[in-house]
């Protein structure tokens, strides 16, 4: 299987997001969540990594990290 699901946000309601995928034939890891726009928190990301104009920012939970993990 090339892509696929690994998990998502437990606690999520309506199981409508965080989640993450795999493609084990590109070695990409994808992530769902909640787009970031507070400028306060972008200009933070950017001071260490400039955002550029194709990326996006967005949050996970921290109750995803083991799943992150086993992406």
């Amino acid at each position: 299987m090339a892509f696929h699901f690994v998990g998502m946000d437990p606690n999520s309601p309506d199981d409508k997001c965080c989640a993450v995928f795999v493609d084990d034939e590109t070695d990409k890891i994808f992530f769902q969540g909640k787009l970031v726009t507070d400028p306060a928190v972008l200009a933070k990301i950017a001071k260490h990594s400039p955002i550029g104009a194709d990326e996006a920012v967005v949050w996970q939970p921290g109750r995803m990290k083991p799943i992150i993990a086993e992406a």
